[in-house]
């Protein structure tokens, strides 16, 4: 995993690329603040040992006191906060990359959706603009209410 740090004014945010694995080093991101923000979109995957890692870590922000919110959470980290109880470490889910494919040019795109959409989206009817062909084809490619259960959890 790599781990990409900037900030945005005073908030420390984290970018992580690729896989959480054995390998992961979350001991070499430093927070002096009392809020995070982590960027998920590039999260390729994450095995057991990895959600041990994450789970430890997000536990020890969320024992400092500092208030993570997860953005863009990749369709691995999906699964992750569906299946495993407080996955997040109270940590808040802004958004996530969900899974749509174009009945048109018949590309698969992610795109960013937010909580707030959830209950105003009928995601089994509702076609949206693909990014790819401008054509608004785009059907969403799972089933919403096993998808998006941890914002209702």
């Amino acid at each position: 995993m790599k781990i990409i740090k900037h900030a945005v004014g005073q908030v420390p945010n984290l970018e992580l690329v690729g896989n959480i694995d054995e390998s992961s080093d979350f001991g070499q991101i430093e927070v002096d603040g009392d809020e995070l923000h982590v960027d998920c979109y590039e999260v390729a995957r994450i095995n057991s040992v990895g959600v041990r890692k994450w789970i430890i870590f997000f536990n020890t922000m969320k024992d400092r006191g500092v208030r993570v919110f997860f953005y863009r959470i990749s369709t691995a980290l999906v699964d992750q906060f569906n299946y495993i109880k407080n996955f997040g470490a109270g940590g808040q889910v802004i958004s996530a990359s969900a899974p749509f494919t174009c009945q048109s040019c018949k590309k698969m795109v992610l795109l960013e959706k937010y909580k707030k959409e959830i209950p105003t989206t009928d995601f089994d009817r509702d076609l949206f603009n693909c990014p790819l062909c401008q054509k608004k084809t785009l059907r969403f490619d799972d089933v919403a209410e096993d998808y998006f259960f941890f914002w209702r959890a």
